[in-house]
């Protein structure tokens, strides 16, 4: 009996969790709208009633929690490192030294944008036959200039990982704020150009750091994107 009562113990809870578990939670939608007429709203209506967009948000949905969920969780981990002395050259010290340098923020706006010094060398010392070691080095420590590259699941073949890459250049959305003609399309387009503009030239001039011979020319490369990169993409109708 002492047994049975053990067992059902460790049992039931374990049951418990896997009722939580369930692909749909009618909670997130809104049974109240007929699904043929805007099945959005069907399906995720209740969800977003009951989750209004923050202001600090352009869009926000269930893979911005799980993002935050997993910000907190390593936060904590981290936080919870420092609680014990890390031995020296230890993973746990490297971790707490590297979190540690990103949260001084005394440190970082003494420093303004002088650690762009070192890149902002090399690109204006760029010539045509560096340009393509010059890609590599920015894909290995850096971003993704014109294309993106990495593996993932096989799309046809679950059972395979295969190399993927992807076009790149666009900042914006997609190549229909580059192209259309609209008036609401225009001010947008002029307001990030505006924008990235002074954002760029506040933080260099503000540091005096304004590499000589090379000049933030946002103008150009708005220009080359919308007519060497936008006009070969899909439409967000395509």
């Amino acid at each position: 009996m002492k047994k049975t009562i053990a067992i059902a113990c460790m049992v039931l809870p374990a049951i418990a969790a896997v009722a939580q578990v369930h692909g749909i939670n009618k909670a997130d939608m809104d049974l109240s709208v007929a699904p043929g007429q805007d099945f959005y709203e069907y399906a995720g209506g209740g969800w977003m009633k009951a989750n209004p967009l923050k202001p600090e948000y352009s869009s926000y949905g269930v893979f911005n929690d799980l993002a935050e969920n997993n910000r907190k969780q390593l936060r904590s981990l981290i936080e919870d490192l420092q609680k014990t002395q890390q031995q020296p050259g230890s993973n746990g010290q490297k971790v707490i030294d590297l979190y540690d340098m990103a949260m001084d923020s005394v440190r970082l706006n003494k420093e303004g944008a002088a650690p762009l010094q070192h890149d902002l060398a090399i690109v204006k010392a760029l010539k045509r036959s560096d340009l393509t070691r010059e890609i590599a080095r920015q894909h290995l420590c850096m971003g993704n200039p014109f294309f993106g590259i990495g593996v993932q699941g096989d799309l046809m073949n679950s059972n395979m990982n295969v190399l993927y890459m992807d076009a790149g250049g666009m900042s914006m959305p997609d190549r229909d704020y580059y192209l259309n003609t609209d008036a609401a399309t225009t001010d947008i387009r002029e307001a990030y150009n505006h924008g990235m503009s002074g954002i760029a030239a506040l933080t260099l001039k503000r540091d005096n750091f304004l590499v000589d011979g090379l000049d933030l020319d946002f103008d150009g490369c708005f220009s080359y994107g919308k007519n060497g990169l936008c006009d070969k993409a899909m439409s967000r109708y395509d």
